[in-house]
């Protein structure tokens, strides 16, 4: 879905991220090729924070280990987050990320190093507890430590699978069979419970392989860090069906743009308020990309 997205919104973006990035963690790629594999892993805090707290919940829950008390849970889930939050931290502050790109990068702190300080350090940290302690009281943490081992479906993260020959990622949290029934527990867009159509539609495909359950013994669970409510969707088939077909359409657009570039074709795009929030700004800004194209 992120592909999509970014195809849709920003042609210059999409063409550095996918096409001239790559390559750039080798030693004999071009100075550009390794700027713009540096900036492709850079991330939100946000998106840092929801990270942390998505691999602490599957550690927690898909490590195929059963628990005794539901404190023992929430102790092996603040555990693994905390650590993980600190070690990153710890990678930012020594710009691991330019021996290796992949290392923690957070976007507000390598746009402005001036904002580097304990201040933000303790925000963020007060963040992801607050996530961490608002997840542990919900019901769902309840009936989720509860579940025998077995009845975890382990997921690539992201997880991803064919449609009509054509490969599609998800990025979910967790999915289980308890008897004829299956779950799969996926990030939201907002408090409301926003996910598109198309996001549901394949968290349903990907249980079913995970599962062998038919959509009408589905729920895709919807979360927000931090927030108390857990939205529960249904898959329906018409949906799906119109899924597969968005698949096919966007990517024969995305497959068109790529055999215009290697013909030649220059890339623009237009300047918005977005751009400011972009990880490719560094390379946009002193150049007219946006006015003579990038060939």
């Amino acid at each position: 879905m992120h592909r999509d997205l970014l195809f849709n919104s920003c042609h210059l973006a999409y063409l550095f991220n996918y096409h001239l990035a790559r390559g750039g963690q080798l030693p004999y790629s071009s100075d550009r090729c390794r700027l713009l594999y540096r900036l492709k892993h850079i991330r939100t805090a946000d998106s840092w924070l929801r990270g942390i707290f998505a691999d602490a919940v599957r550690h927690t829950f898909n490590c195929g280990q059963n628990y005794a008390t539901c404190n023992a849970a929430k102790e092996v889930l603040q555990r693994h987050a905390l650590e993980l939050f600190r070690r990153n931290w710890h990678e930012c502050m020594l710009d691991e990320w330019r021996k290796d790109p992949k290392s923690t990068n957070i976007f507000e702190i390598y746009y402005d190093q001036d904002n580097v300080s304990k201040t933000l350090f303790a925000e963020w940290l007060a963040v992801l507890e607050d996530w961490l302690k608002s997840f542990t009281a919900n019901s769902l943490f309840d009936k989720l430590w509860q579940l025998d081992s077995l009845k975890w479906r382990p997921l690539d993260t992201p997880a991803s699978f064919d449609i009509d020959g054509i490969r599609v990622w998800i990025n979910p949290l967790l999915a289980w069979r308890d008897h004829d029934y299956g779950a799969i527990m996926i990030f939201s867009h907002s408090q409301c419970g926003d996910l598109s159509q198309i996001e549901v539609s394949l968290a349903s495909m990907l249980l079913s392989q995970k599962t062998y359950l038919d959509i009408e013994k589905q729920e895709i669970m919807l979360y927000m860090p931090g927030n108390d409510d857990i939205f529960v969707r249904h898959p329906v088939r018409q949906e799906l069906k119109q899924c597969k077909m968005m698949i096919r359409e966007s990517s024969g657009n995305m497959r068109e743009f790529e055999h215009n570039i290697v013909r030649g074709m220059a890339v623009s795009g237009q300047r918005t308020t977005a751009c400011e929030s972009c990880r490719f700004i560094e390379l946009c800004r002193g150049n007219d990309f946006f006015h003579n194209g990038l060939q």
